[in-house]
């Protein structure tokens, strides 16, 4: 997906839910979705862009994330603030 290629798997785990594929079921099906991706430039280069941009759209968001993350912690040590998300403790 990251290099922008077009993909054709089974339907295991999680993967109908990603884009910049063909789900096949069976031998047959995963040859005619390789035959449509050989014949069809356009779709190869659909299928390419949209599995390209989810890659980029969901590595983004663990980006800015871990950054978050770090500058709370940095916070933290500098300022001797609680741990973020704060936690919620039972008096005993």
């Amino acid at each position: 997906m990251a290099a922008e290629k077009p993909f054709v798997t089974t339907d295991v785990g999680i993967v109908r839910e990603l884009p910049g594929g063909i789900v096949a079921d069976g031998e047959a099906e995963i040859a005619a979705a390789l035959g449509r991706l050989h014949e069809d430039e356009s779709l190869r280069y659909r299928l390419g862009k949209e599995g390209r941009a989810a890659i980029l759209r969901d590595r983004s968001n663990q980006i800015i994330e871990e950054t978050r993350e770090e500058l709370v912690r940095e916070l933290e040590r500098k300022s001797n603030l609680q741990a973020w998300p704060p936690t919620t403790t039972k008096p005993s």
